[in-house]
This record gives structure tokens, sequence and C-alpha cells, in this order.
């Protein structure tokens, strides 16, 4: 068995989101809110959307918000969505092992699909010089659609055959699940916001964890060398 082709995540799994966007976007939405009427001291605000957004199973963190300081006012929730997604991002770097992984692995098919606000995950992608790395970068619409079928569709469009196909992430419930879905092996990226989530379904386990994507080659060494597949199924 050989895997042809990898489709991977970037928030936390090629980019330390977590650690270098989340801290100061989470602060913007705050004073975002605050200014559109939300009542509440700017630090306190601050330490809400912490706690939302650790909130297992997940929530929606700016209504959760809104709703824990007695706003049902959705011009205050949208403010701070508005300011958390569509922060202008000026510099960022990929994770340290980010682009000698991706070179290591280039004669396979690469693709990288990234869910969020588009024009922000476009600027990621571009401030991390990582897009050079992959055949195709989908830029999932955090609003509108969702990575399951942007995953089939990508599959399909690629012409991509699901046993000989690996999808990399950090979160079960979105990069994990749609890749069991649709029946290709996954790994997930054990960082950032996505170590936090449990598994409520057997799609939501994946069939490797690694610490970071340098283990990548690795995980595929090991699955070229066994004689089973993923097992998934699309239902």
């Amino acid at each position: 068995m050989r895997i042809d082709a990898i489709v991977f995540d970037l928030d936390d799994t090629l980019v330390d989101t977590t650690g270098l966007l989340i801290e100061p976007a989470d602060l913007d939405a705050a004073q975002a809110m605050i200014g559109a009427g939300l009542e509440g001291r700017l630090e306190d605000v601050v330490l809400e959307r912490r706690k939302a957004r650790v909130a297992d199973p997940p929530v929606d963190v700016d209504a959760a918000v809104a709703a824990a300081f007695g706003s049902d006012s959705a011009a205050v929730v949208q403010a701070g969505r508005t300011a958390f997604f569509q922060r202008t991002v000026r510099a960022l770097d990929p994770v340290e092992d980010a682009h000698p992984t991706l070179m290591a692995l280039s004669d396979r098919r690469l693709f990288l699909m990234t869910q969020g606000h588009p024009d922000t995950q476009r600027a990621k992608v571009a401030l991390t010089r990582l897009g050079r790395h992959f055949e195709q970068v989908v830029v999932v619409d955090h609003d509108t659609e969702n990575k399951l079928d942007a995953l089939r569709a990508l599959m399909a469009e690629r012409a991509l055959t699901p046993e000989a196909t690996l999808v990399v992430g950090d979160r079960i419930d979105a990069e994990i699940e749609a890749g069991r879905r649709v029946g290709t092996w996954t790994v997930r990226v054990d960082h950032g916001e996505g170590r936090r989530l449990r598994t409520r379904s057997r799609f939501q386990q994946p069939h490797y964890t690694v610490p970071g994507v340098g283990a990548i080659p690795s995980v595929i060494e090991d699955i070229e060398a066994s004689d089973v597949g993923p097992e998934g199924d699309d239902d």
C-alpha cells in the first residue's frame, strides 16, 4: 500500500495558531463586543471568551460570551465574530518542522484544506509561504461550509483514492471525522485547541496521534508497511 495523497490542515497543525494568534484575537473580539454594547469589563470578557473556547462539547464562543453577560444582541455577537475572524495578520511563521516535512513529502500529492474566514486564511497561507508545497489550497468558509463536504469534493475532483489518502489535522470533530467518514487514513496532531476535545463517535477516533507534523513521514512508513486498510465508511 502507498499513500499517494496527503491533505493537511493549517491551524494548530502547520501553524501554532493557538500560541500566536488566539490571545490577541480574543482581546480584539472582546473590545469589539464592548464597543457594540456588551456591558462588562474588558478583562472579564476576555476571560469569558477563554472559558467558552475550552468548553466540551464546543459552543459558539461569541454567543456564549454575550449570554454570560446577559445580552441577546445579535450585533454584539456579530461584532465579536467579525473582530475575531477578520483580523489583519501581518507576520506569521509556520511550526519549525513544517517546511522540512513538506519538502520530504514532495514526491506525493499534497493538499492544504483550511477553514475560517476566507481572506484571513489566505493571508495566513501567504505569510507562512506554505502554499508553494501544495497542489491545491482549499479554503473552507466557516460560516457556510464544512470540512466533510469540502473533503468529499476535493477527493472527487482530484480522483483521490480513500485508502491511499492521509488526512492530517488537530481537530477530531473536523479533519479526523471528515477523513474517517470518507474512508481515508487519519492522523491527529496533538496540539492547540483541538487537544481538549473528547471522542464522541468512532468517526472521531484517529488512526494515529502524533505530537507534530514532523512525525508524518514515520506514520506513512508504518502505513505502507502494513497489510490492512483504513476501514472507513461513508454513512
